[in-house]
């Protein structure tokens, strides 16, 4: 008995061996499939969170497993462009076609990238073609996506705010949607609808964070709610201890509220962390406050120009510092901060009308362009650009716009290549025109850039584009 039993256990150890060298030999191609998978389902119908996750999932893939499976680049391409890399979503969408990827897919993907992009001119499938011929949810949920961000990037605000509307219809639960449309009201200085957008959110998902946060800065800055902001950073901090814009948002709750020893004890911890730029400077903001209002004047005026200096254009901080100037007895210094000040708040304000123009009115490059220029001349050179880019969307001969973004490239980003294509479309638009070259017959360089029916997704119809 012994004997038969060992001599079945040498037969089992024998069928063994080879059962597991198979399982071992499958256990990554299954995976490789398992992790796909997942990828693909948090793409479906994900936010922005999920679309993160699933770029780690894919990345985790890259070079371990048949880097040339059509699944994984295309997979990675649709994450990457999700997740606003869009040129290496290209790169990723042109090498899985090369291996075999359905070409009706991945064109499908590429117009999603170009509406993204605030490109609806683009040659490809029409939008109605799109809907006509996929209208599966995860679809249609990538197609709202799309569109909202290429509006909100071409600043079409009334077109964002339909995609938008129909999004919500749709999925009323989603955030994303929701938040970006509270952005649109905030940049229209409607602050009430922007609360109330925000506190939609909150009726479907009560812990989601950057909606309450939000509720909580528009209540203090623009609605002089300031109890309400307090008890709001107050749940922000219960929820997040640790979080520094809530810990700002409660200082300066603080301070409106006449308590400044407990916001300059709030502060002064702050500024032992480890901070961001733009953290450091609220910082000082707000200590520089407080420090001028108890006539505390030298170390104010000294806290207040580091932020002048890390935020040129912050006309709250140039106008303080004018008022600790005033209180210090250097009526010249003060002077010259008010009107810095002043030249600020004219042109922010000029800068909302134009937005709020371009939301009934978008194809007007002029007004693009000037946007640009004001963002430029107050040292926000990206944003800037970013402006004058979308003046080319509606008007690609756009002499002003090609003439600066020819200096941008040039003085600011050092980019050879795109400034002599910009110049030279000058050229072509402007054969008289001497600033399109490095330097005139004179020799004097380029003058510096500085401070001087429904579209419904699942259904027929389409917004404007």
């Amino acid at each position: 008995m012994r004997w038969r039993s060992s001599r079945v256990l040498r037969w089992c150890a024998a069928l063994a061996l080879p059962a597991l060298a198979w399982g071992a030999f499958q256990w990554r191609p299954l995976t490789v499939s398992w992790k796909l998978h997942s990828a693909r389902a948090l793409l479906d119908l994900g936010d922005s969170s999920r679309v993160s996750q699933a770029l780690a999932v894919l990345r985790s893939l890259e070079g371990k497993e048949q880097p040339d499976r059509p699944e994984l680049l295309f997979l990675l391409g649709r994450a990457l462009r999700r997740h606003g890399e869009v040129k290496p979503a290209f790169a990723m969408f042109r090498q899985a076609q090369a291996a075999g990827w359905p070409a009706r897919e991945i064109e499908e993907q590429v117009q999603l990238g170009m509406f993204q992009g605030g490109r609806f001119d683009q040659p490809g499938p029409t939008l109605d073609q799109l809907i006509a011929r996929n209208n599966s949810d995860a679809f249609a949920y990538d197609l709202y996506e799309s569109l909202s961000k290429g509006y909100l990037h071409a600043y079409r605000f009334v077109d964002a705010q339909r995609s938008l509307d129909f999004w919500i219809e749709w999925r009323p639960q989603d955030a994303e949607p929701r938040l970006w449309r509270g952005g649109i009201w905030e940049k229209m200085d409607k602050w009430e609808q922007a609360v109330e957008e925000y506190q939609g959110i909150l009726k479907s998902n009560p812990d989601h964070y950057e909606a309450r946060l939000s509720i909580a800065r528009v209540q203090m800055s623009h609605l002089n709610s300031v109890d309400a902001a307090h008890a709001g950073f107050e749940e922000c901090l219960r929820r997040r201890p640790d979080d520094i814009g809530a810990i700002l948002g409660l200082a300066e709750c603080e301070r409106r509220l006449a308590d400044p020893d407990a916001a300059e004890a709030r502060l002064r911890a702050l500024e032992r962390r480890s901070l961001s730029e733009d953290q450091k400077s609220g910082v000082w903001m707000q200590l520089g406050q407080i420090l001028m209002e108890r006539r505390q004047l030298p170390e104010a005026i000294e806290l207040l120009q580091k932020v002048v200096t890390a935020e040129p254009h912050n006309s709250t901080a140039m106008y303080t510092l004018g008022l600790a100037f005033a209180s210090n007895g250097q009526q010249a210094e003060a002077e010259k901060w008010f009107q810095a000040s002043k030249k600020l708040d004219e042109q922010f304000t000029r800068l909302t009308d134009i937005t709020i123009i371009l939301a009934s009115q978008p194809n007007q490059p002029d007004l693009r362009w000037e946007a640009g220029q004001i963002l430029m001349d107050q040292g926000l050179h990206r944003e800037g650009a970013d402006w004058m880019a979308t003046a080319l969307m509606f008007d690609p001969d756009h002499l002003k716009t090609h003439r600066s973004l020819a200096r941008y490239y040039a003085e600011i980003v050092h980019d050879p290549q795109l400034a002599e294509k910009h110049r030279a479309r000058v050229r072509e638009l402007d054969p008289e025109d001497r600033s399109s070259s490095e330097s005139g017959e004179d020799g004097a360089p380029v003058r510096a850039i500085q401070n001087g029916d429904r579209p419904n997704a699942k259904a027929d119809g389409q917004p404007a584009s």
